[in-house]
């Protein structure tokens, strides 16, 4: 055994006797997502809250008039694919009633003492129905459109046909990232032969593509929405707008 000589003895023991008295460090309740993060006026079901230490939380409030309580215990939970740190490790099962006549812009939910997420109110919002992975299973959508959809597994795609018009210009946006979506998407705009009029994947540093297409001719156009990576899950969910 080496002994310490005297001095440095002095210094090290109270330094040790600190570090052992000092609190732990504590990392602060988080909300970093809700799935889905947009729902219809008169919406009645579940959503979810992910972040970080939610398992701790024991209440749940929203504002506007809606209805909100906990579906179970918020609980700990598995890391999704995505980038690392995009995504809490619990989650909280919600479930929640917006009015009819709900007017505001969103809904400010609160787990526990994280701060609020917003969860957006869109009249009109049309919902993602499965299968819609293909050409022949396209799901049938009208222009203006707002959808809200889920890139549920890797690999997956999903498809939508609609009728245009010759000279139409549409204005197509996926958002994703900035919603707290894993999802880094590619959209892309196919004509009635399946050849790419468009497609966009990030617009300089936004990984959320948003590009305008002018239709080249009458007849059905397709729109399709992948994750770039092929990535998928619960957290890789999307609003698609289309606007003329």
């Amino acid at each position: 055994m080496i002994a310490l000589p005297l001095a440095l003895a002095a210094f090290a023991f109270p330094l040790a006797a600190a570090r052992a008295n000092k609190p732990p460090v504590t990392v602060a309740m988080r909300a970093k997502s809700v799935s889905p993060f947009a729902v219809a006026p008169g919406f009645a079901g579940k959503v979810v809250v992910r972040g970080l230490r939610l398992d701790a939380a024991t209440e749940v409030t929203a504002d506007g008039g809606v209805t909100v309580k906990f579906i179970g215990k918020p609980r700990k939970s598995a890391l999704p694919n995505g980038p690392p740190g995009s995504a809490g490790d619990t989650e909280a099962e919600v479930e929640l009633t917006v009015p009819k006549d709900f007017a505001a812009p969103h809904v400010a939910l609160k787990v526990g003492t994280a701060d609020a997420v917003k969860l957006l109110v869109v009249p009109g919002l049309v919902a993602e129905k499965e299968p819609n992975n293909g050409f022949a299973t396209a799901q049938a959508v009208t222009v203006p459109l707002a959808l809200h959809g889920t890139i549920e597994k890797p690999r997956d795609v999903d498809v939508y046909r609609f009728t245009g018009r010759k000279g139409e210009r549409l204005r197509i946006q996926v958002t994703a990232r900035k919603l707290g979506s894993l999802l880094d998407a590619t959209v892309t705009l196919y004509d009635e032969n399946r050849r790419i009029v468009e497609s966009c994947d990030d617009v300089g540093n936004d990984a959320d593509p948003s590009f305008s297409a002018t239709l080249p001719r009458d007849g059905v156009y397709y729109l399709s929405v992948i994750d770039s990576h092929d990535l998928g899950g619960p957290g890789f969910a999307y609003l698609l707008s289309v606007t003329k």
